[in-house]
């Protein structure tokens, strides 16, 4: 996400697009204070991040190889296939929006 134009309202659906550069430290400043915020206020989002960073605290935690293939590709799969759509639309339900 480097590079990309602060925007004035983080949605929840480019909050999770940009998860992984949010946990890996790999926003510029500005875009940083909006992923700050946004988990500060969506308990949605800061629930997902909260997971997502301790699923993966736990993760390096197993020597490599321990997550059995089949396993590693239904998630990878759950993952491409819109576990952040449904999300997204969750959100936008309970906002009112949808």
């Amino acid at each position: 996400m480097r590079g990309v134009k602060v925007i004035a309202v983080l949605t929840c659906r480019c909050f999770v697009a940009g998860l992984n550069d949010f946990l890996d430290g790999g926003l510029d400043a500005a875009n940083q204070a909006q992923f700050d915020r946004h988990a500060s206020d969506c308990v949605r989002c800061r629930i997902v991040w909260e997971t997502t960073r301790k699923t993966i605290e736990l993760y390096r935690t197993f020597p490599a190889g321990m997550v059995p293939p089949a396993l590693e590709r239904r998630l990878m799969e759950a993952i491409r296939t819109g576990a952040c759509a449904r999300f997204d639309g969750a959100s936008r339900r309970e906002q009112g929006a949808g």
